[in-house]
């Protein structure tokens, strides 16, 4: 599989013990393939996908994103999704390139805002570790899978748009 140039490629690794379970493994580019495998009475879709460094045009890197938005949109809310792969994303302030975030479709300040009370509650919860403490973690993390599924209904009314 994979393109004869060989310049970029994806796969994924199975254990010996799951293959049974795998009902299928789509390639989707050389840079994306879904495996879909059956885990109990769930259906687990595994993204594995490599995207463009910075260094590629920023038109590559657009069609690459819009791409994984729409593998993942197409995926059945009731089967579990994990996305593992290289996002060549950079991580930190004294690392060199574009901020990690700005790439993904999901990221806005909103989410940004909630990253950051999160962070500041689950300081909070290590330094007291008190009920109350945890109770506000817990809170914020409803509110950041709601900030989520809202910019998700949003992409995908703009990606059935285009």
């Amino acid at each position: 599989m994979g393109s004869k140039a060989k310049t970029d490629d994806v796969g994924i690794f199975v254990a010996e013990k799951w293959v049974d379970s795998v009902v299928s493994v789509e390639r989707h580019s050389e840079r994306a393939l879904v495996l879909k495998m059956v885990l109990g009475d769930c259906l687990l879709n595994v993204l594995t996908a490599y995207a463009p460094h910075s260094g590629k045009p920023d038109e590559e890197k657009e069609r690459f994103w819009n791409k994984m938005f729409r593998l993942v949109s197409c995926i059945c809310q009731n089967e579990m999704v994990v996305f593992a792969g290289d996002t060549n994303g950079h991580i930190g302030s004294g690392n060199v390139g574009p901020c990690r975030h700005k790439e993904t479709w999901w990221w806005n300040e909103d989410v940004a805002e909630a990253v950051r009370n999160k962070k500041i509650k689950y300081g909070k919860w290590k330094r007291e570790n008190t009920k109350e403490a945890w109770k506000s973690i817990r809170t914020v993390d409803k509110m950041q899978r709601g900030l989520f599924l809202q910019q998700r209904k949003r992409n995908r009314r703009n990606v059935q748009m285009t």
